[in-house]
C-alpha cells in the first residue's frame, strides 16, 4: 500500500483512539498504550475489506461520500477496540465474548470486579479531568489545594490502572499480582475521588459560611427572647413563651456541630496526606 492509504488509515486510527479515550477516561493520562497496543494487521485487514469493491481504484481516487463511509467504518471498528492484540484487548475489554467455562474462570480469577473497577475509573476520570483545568489555573485560592492535591491523587491511581493493563499484556505483570494491584487502585481511587468530590461541594457551598449564618441567628434570637421581644423582630416565635429561646439555643448548637465537623474534616485531611 502506498504512503496515502497509510496516511488514511493513521487519520483512522487517531480519530478511533480519540473517541476510545473519551468513553474510557481513564486513559487521558496515557493514550499511548493504547495507539502501541494496535494490531496493524487488523486495521489492514478491515481496509482491505472495505476497498474489495472498488477493485484497483485507490483510496483517493474514490468519491468523497465513499471515502467517509470507509473512514467511519475504521473508526468504528478501532474505538469499539476491536484492533488490539488479543491479550490487551482481554484488559481494556474485560467484557468481551467467552464461553461458559471462560466466564466462570473470569469471575474465579476477578475479572468481573475488574471491569466494574474500570468503569467506575473511566466515569470518574471524566468529571476529575474535566475539573482540572479550572483547578490548576494561575491564581486559584489557596482553599483550593486540598481539591487539587485530591484530584492529583485520584489521576495518579488512574495511570496506574492503564498502565498495569499494558504491563500485564507484556508479561511483565503476573496475574495474582495484576488482580491484587487492580484491587488496590480501585480502593484508592474511589477513596480519592471522595475526598475530591467532598471537598468541591465544601468549597463551592462554603460550610462556613453557612455555620457561621446559622450562630449569629441563633445568639441574635437568644438576645431577643431574653429580652422578651416579640413582633416582627422574631416573627411568631414570640406568640409561645419560651419559644425562641429553645429556637435560637437550638441554631446555637447547629453551628458549633457543623463547626466542629469542618474542624474534624481539616483534621482527617492533614493525617491522610501524611
Amino acid at each position: 500500500m502506498g504512503k496515502r492509504e497509510e496516511a488514511f488509515k493513521n487519520s483512522a486510527i487517531n480519530e478511533g483512539i480519540g473517541q476510545f479515550v473519551q468513553a474510557h477516561s481513564r486513559y487521558i493520562s496515557n493514550p499511548g498504550s493504547l495507539y502501541h497496543n494496535i494490531d496493524r494487521r487488523k486495521v489492514d485487514a478491515l481496509f482491505t475489506k472495505a476497498m474489495t469493491p472498488f477493485g484497483a481504484t485507490p483510496i483517493y481516487g474514490l468519491s468523497q461520500a465513499d471515502r467517509d463511509a470507509i473512514f467511519e467504518d475504521l473508526v468504528s471498528e478501532i474505538s469499539a477496540g476491536n484492533t488490539f492484540n488479543a491479550s490487551y484487548a482481554k484488559r481494556v475489554l474485560p467484557g468481551g465474548k467467552k464461553g461458559k467455562l471462560e466466564k466462570v474462570l473470569a469471575f474465579v480469577r476477578g475479572e468481573k470486579s475488574d471491569a466494574a473497577a474500570n468503569k467506575y475509573l473511566d466515569e470518574k476520570a471524566k468529571i476529575v479531568y474535566g475539573m482540572l483545568p479550572v483547578l490548576a489555573q494561575e491564581g486559584a485560592p489557596k482553599e483550593a489545594s486540598n481539591v487539587i492535591e485530591a484530584a492529583g491523587r485520584f489521576t495518579r491511581e488512574a495511570y496506574r490502572s492503564a498502565l498495569a493493563d499494558e504491563a500485564v499484556s507484556y508479561g511483565l505483570v503476573k496475574e495474582r499480582d495484576y488482580l491484587a494491584a487492580k484491587r488496590d487502585i480501585h480502593g484508592k481511587a474511589k477513596k480519592s475521588y471522595t475526598e475530591f468530590e467532598t471537598g468541591i461541594q465544601k468549597f463551592v457551598t462554603g460550610e462556613k459560611v453557612a455555620a457561621s449564618i446559622l450562630g449569629v441567628a441563633g445568639v441574635g434570637i437568644l438576645f431577643l427572647s431574653g429580652r422578651q421581644l416579640t413582633g416582627n423582630a422574631v416573627g411568631n416565635i414570640g406568640i409561645y413563651p419560651g419559644l425562641g429561646f429553645f429556637v435560637g439555643l437550638g441554631l446555637a448548637f447547629a453551628s458549633f456541630l457543623l463547626f466542629a465537623r469542618i474542624s474534624r474534616d481539616k483534621k482527617k485531611a492533614i493525617y491522610m496526606r501524611r
